[in-house]
């Protein structure tokens, strides 16, 4: 049977498309330690759990209604189809002792070194670049950086005097004109 030690319970989610994707963003985001466990009932009772160091997936186990277990790099499908279904729980776990399960599960291991992606859709191509495009670190910019001090100065020397109106010559917004005839 695939359990690991509860540890402390940090959030509860229902399951859905791309809550297991969320939750691991997150936990990336605060390079977190822990696992995540999805129970899915709409399959039987099947459970799956994916351990993160660090922010990184570690490992990953899976256990069917039946009994049978995925580890590794092919629990990895099996627990992101039971964690999309709307009947399965989803709970992130954290102050467990991850040396202590990572040895008890040597063949569980997905072995990833940081940057890689895991393979969650079909394109991983795609999903790659995606990846590349988007920014690793927001910051703010001056505006000083933008435009320079010289500009400044030079558009005040050129500046345009005020185009000449002659009403009635022109029709502009909000006038009405009246042609008798």
């Amino acid at each position: 049977m695939v359990e690991l030690p509860r540890g402390k319970v940090s959030e509860t989610r229902r399951g859905g498309v791309g809550v297991l994707e969320l939750l691991l963003v997150d936990m990336q985001k605060r390079s977190d330690t822990g696992y995540i466990r999805c129970e899915a009932g709409a399959l039987g009772g099947a459970i799956g759990q994916i351990t993160v160091r660090q922010g990184t997936p570690s490992m990953a186990l899976y256990e069917d209604a039946e009994g049978n277990v995925l580890v590794g790099h092919s629990a990895l499908g099996a627990l992101q189809e039971a964690a999309s279904l709307e009947g399965s729980q989803l709970t992130r776990h954290h102050e467990i002792d991850l040396d202590r399960i990572e040895s008890l599960n040597p063949t569980a291991m997905l072995d990833m070194a940081d940057g890689d992606l895991l393979p969650w859709g079909e394109d991983i191509e795609a999903e790659a670049w995606w990846s590349r495009r988007q920014r690793k670190r927001r910051q703010w910019k001056r505006l000083d950086a933008w435009m320079p001090e010289e500009e400044d100065t030079a558009g005040s020397e050129t500046e345009l005097p005020p185009l000449p109106f002659h009403p009635g010559s022109e029709l502009l917004p909000g006038m009405v004109t009246m042609i008798d005839s």
